[in-house]
């Protein structure tokens, strides 16, 4: 019994965050969704949210994704809501970088961008070159690759690893 509440609680807890992290990645974006508060995840007001708070999120989210309302979330849906989301992103982005704003991004604008991103070249061979020999090589390179992050799959929330 106390295994299925860890379990329960961490799938709570990864829903959540998940939430939270959909909203904020919008509203970061640019998207027109905002950030969950915990007011918004607590919909009684009691101090603390309940599953079935966290379905109630999750419900309202899946209607803002469905936007023909024939109950299911299409491709289409879900892609028009990420190109949404994106170009909100790359709008943001160039903006900033943009910092004469000419409309467009010269060489020192983008250098800048990059470099301000950790994704300099010189960012790049500071975390990829594990030997210090100044380059990077294919070892190195697949040694990177295979430690990157990977994204939760998606029976995780649900307590199926």
């Amino acid at each position: 019994m106390m295994k299925h509440h860890k379990s329960l609680a961490t799938s709570i807890l990864a829903l959540a965050g998940g939430l939270m992290l959909m909203g904020t990645v919008a509203a970061s974006a640019g998207g027109h969704q905002s950030p969950v508060s915990f007011s918004e995840l607590d919909s009684d007001g009691n101090g603390m949210v309940t599953r079935d708070e966290l379905m109630a999120q999750q419900e309202i989210r899946f209607n803002e994704l469905d936007t023909d309302g024939d109950g299911m979330i299409s491709e289409e849906e879900l892609k028009a809501e990420a190109n949404s989301r994106a170009q909100g992103r790359v709008e943001q982005v160039f903006n900033n970088a943009d910092t004469d704003g000419d409309g467009s991004l010269s060489q020192e604008e983008f250098e800048t961008l990059v470099a301000n991103r950790d994704r300099s070249p010189d960012d790049i061979i500071a975390r990829l070159d594990t030997n210090g020999d100044g380059q990077i090589s294919q070892d190195e390179y697949n040694q990177a690759v295979a430690n990157r992050p990977k994204p939760p799959r998606a029976g995780a929330l649900r307590g199926n690893n």
